[in-house]
């Protein structure tokens, strides 16, 4: 250690000396200070980084899904925007849903449609959003094909609408035909079911379905296009969440309570027609026709596998037959016409095709046996509903079979001839050629013993005029 060392370190501990407390504790609060400051500035860009992913990924969903995300607005700024927008509507437009609070604004999110576009360095966001007309507000009905009665106890028409939905609104002036891809384009929310169909609006115009949800007879044998069915099959159809069931029976029958198993409870029975609603209490059970109809269900039920169709009007259900007895509907109202006796005259055959069908099926129900053969000829072409495939299997295996044994026969009848020419040829080539060949040689002759003839008597010691083969018996076929 030397004299400078020493004195630099008493330069040292002098200036530590001269330290102040004071001066101490601030030098360690200006540390905490920034040891605070820089913790709040990484805060700040994990805020920062969130808010830009959530701003990324509400971009996605409005430029590519067209969905408006609470990240561009919250929901309490959309219900303000909301209400100064509902301040400026028209009258006759409404919001969707009110009164308007935070509580519903879940609706609006899934409602509004949104769409992006950039210019001059801003991107601009267009909301779409539905308003609501009190004619245009609809409610959507299913389109069900169900039999109606007709004079006949045993005969009833079956009605088929256009579509399977129709939507109309609440007064019912207007209405639209709707398909199953129709509603899946809506979108669908909690409260409301939002659609833009691309179909026709129709207005005091009536279609099959409209006069069916109108139950106006006279409409539905205008508009609608009907076939007959003979002693249709018991069905049972549940709607307003299976309280109440719509049906058809063959005949009419008693209605009986039963529990849960079936077994008939000791309550009084109820007669029943054959068509009818019948609206079931909760929790109740019911055996109408052998069948169980429970309260709360909702299914369609169907006995009966199949219907015995009397004059159906389907086109494609017309086998040729059919067609080359009926080239036309024209054609098969004159043949009605003439069977029930009404003459051929143009005037007669306007009023039968004027006829609605609970008449026609009458007139044919009165009509003598002998004057509705042609129906009864119409009834057995048709294929029935139940003819399935492994039918048609079953025909074609025997028509195959059929086929087998005509072309057996057929054979049988063209083989023995052949057959005995061959033998003939067999015998002139044996006779023709040069007896050189060893007795039980492979020649002709050893093939006519294998077909029960015998070789041809051949000396070796001297050579011989070919002698025709000596058989000992024809071959039997």
């Amino acid at each position: 250690m030397t004299m400078r060392s020493l004195i630099r370190q008493e330069e040292a501990i002098r200036q530590l000396s001269n330290i102040t407390y004071g001066a101490l504790v601030g030098s360690v609060t200006e540390a905490n200070e920034f040891s605070s400051a820089m913790r709040q500035a990484h805060l700040a860009l994990q805020d920062a980084r969130a808010e830009v992913r959530s701003f990324v990924a509400a971009w996605h969903l409005a430029n590519s899904k067209q969905v408006l995300s609470p990240y561009f607005i919250d929901p309490h700024r959309l219900m303000k925007t909301l209400q100064n927008l509902t301040a400026t509507l028209p009258p006759g437009l409404s919001l969707p849903v009110a009164p308007l609070s935070e509580s519903v604004m879940h609706f609006y999110y899934a409602a509004i449609r949104t769409s992006i576009y950039a210019r001059n360095n801003t991107a601009w966001l267009l909301m779409r959003l539905p308003l609501v007309m009190p004619e245009r507000k609809i409610t959507i009905y299913e389109a069900v094909s169900w039999p109606h009665p007709t004079p006949d106890a045993n005969i009833q028409t079956y009605f088929l609408p256009e579509t399977k939905y129709i939507a109309t609104n609440e007064a019912r002036s207007m209405h639209m035909l709707l398909t199953r891809e129709d509603l899946e384009s809506c979108d669908f929310t909690r409260e409301l079911r939002v659609c833009t169909p691309k179909v026709a609006l129709y207005k005091k115009r009536y279609t099959c379905a409209f006069a069916l949800l109108m139950s106006d007879p006279d409409k539905v044998t205008d508009h609608c296009e009907s076939y007959y069915v003979a002693h249709p099959s018991p069905r049972f159809l549940s709607y307003r969440g299976g309280q109440s069931w719509a049906y058809t029976l063959s005949r009419p029958a008693n209605l009986y309570h039963t529990d849960n198993n079936g077994s008939v409870l000791p309550i009084a029975t109820m007669p029943l027609p054959a068509n009818g609603i019948l609206h079931l209490p909760p929790n109740a059970v019911v055996k109408v026709d052998d069948v169980l109809l429970y309260a709360g269900s909702s299914h369609y039920y169907t006995v009966a596998s199949s219907d015995n169709i009397l004059l159906p009007w389907l086109p494609d259900l017309r086998p040729p037959n059919f067609t080359a007895l009926a080239k036309s509907a024209n054609d098969t109202w004159s043949r009605i016409n003439a069977l029930l006796g009404s003459g051929t005259n143009a005037s007669a055959n306007a009023e039968l095709q004027g006829m609605s069908s609970s008449r026609i099926a009458a007139l044919l129900h009165e009509a003598e046996p002998g004057q509705r053969y042609l129906y009864d000829m119409a009834a057995h072409l048709f294929i029935p509903a139940s003819f399935k495939w492994y039918h048609y299997l079953l025909l074609a295996s025997i028509i195959i079979a059929i086929l087998v044994v005509c072309v057996c026969c057929r054979l049988y009848e063209v083989i023995p001839p052949l057959f005995r020419g061959f033998v003939f040829l067999g015998r002139h080539v044996a006779s023709a050629r040069p007896a050189n060949r060893k007795h039980g040689s492979t020649g002709v002759g050893s093939k006519l013993v294998a077909l029960g003839g015998a070789p041809p008597q051949i000396t070796p010691s001297r050579r011989q005029a070919p002698q025709p083969p000596r058989l000992s018996y024809e071959p039997e076929f």
